[in-house]
């Protein structure tokens, strides 16, 4: 009778942790069945941040997001990844939230150069990302790149070291303006949007021969002389033709 009794009262256990269990299953299956099909956490806005280029309705239809969907069903991960295929966009970070609204905070790719290939241009960021190819030049004050050699803007160790260049100009904040690129042979001229030539021995000693272009046309304005030229390979030295 005592045996008898404890087999009742196992049974009688497992039937109430079995209750149990069942509880929690339909109360966790409604509780989703009411997260996914309520209205209260349809996604209503997304929100962009840091967004000075790519206008905010692209970002979203890059990111594949859809206004009314449920903001449960969303995937972080895939957003990401929809986003940094748009050539513009560097890095994205996704924010949910509850109820309704999504967060995307992006970094935008900048323009740094613009290589002129036999009337396509070709726009470049400073870590070399091809960012556009167009038929026409858009009206922005971008230096332009021309070649006598057909460039792949890709792999091409000079646009490499063009890239090197400009980023050095911009991280010092140099005064003078580079307004354009000109590579003849394995002679590379810059030429400033004050109208003087920078005639280079090669794309080397970057951080000296921006120096001393700063020092030459802040001189040559201070005494208010007009060059036509600067000369980096007619010696060690940089000669002034006026």
């Amino acid at each position: 009778m005592k045996k008898q009794y404890k087999v009742d009262k196992k049974l009688k256990k497992k039937r109430i942790v079995v209750m149990i269990m069942l509880s929690i299953f339909f109360i966790a299956l409604l509780f989703m069945i009411l997260l996914t099909q309520t209205t209260l956490f349809t996604i209503k806005n997304i929100n962009i941040e840091n967004n000075n280029v790519i206008e905010k309705e692209k970002i979203i239809l890059a990111s594949g997001i859809t206004r009314g969907e449920n903001i449960f069903k969303i995937n972080k991960k895939t957003i990401e990844k929809n986003l940094l295929n748009h050539p513009y966009i560097k890095t994205a970070t996704i924010k949910t939230k509850f109820p309704d609204s999504i967060n995307i905070d992006i970094t935008e790719r900048k323009e740094t150069l613009v290589y002129d290939n036999n009337g396509n241009y070709i726009y470049i960021d400073n870590e070399g990302v091809i960012l556009n190819n167009l038929s026409t030049k858009k009206d922005k004050n971008i230096p332009i790149l021309e070649s006598d050699d057909k460039l792949d803007p890709k792999e091409d160790e000079y646009i490499s070291n063009i890239l090197k260049l400009l980023n050095e100009h911009n991280k010092n904040k140099y005064e003078f303006n580079i307004e354009k690129i000109i590579k003849q042979n394995k002679h590379t001229t810059l030429v400033l949007s004050s109208g003087i030539k920078v005639a280079l021995e090669g794309v080397n000693d970057i951080e000296y021969k921006l120096g001393f272009i700063e020092k030459i046309v802040n001189d040559l304005e201070e005494k208010n002389i007009r060059a036509k030229e600067i000369q980096f390979n007619r010696g060690k030295n940089p000669i002034v033709v006026k």
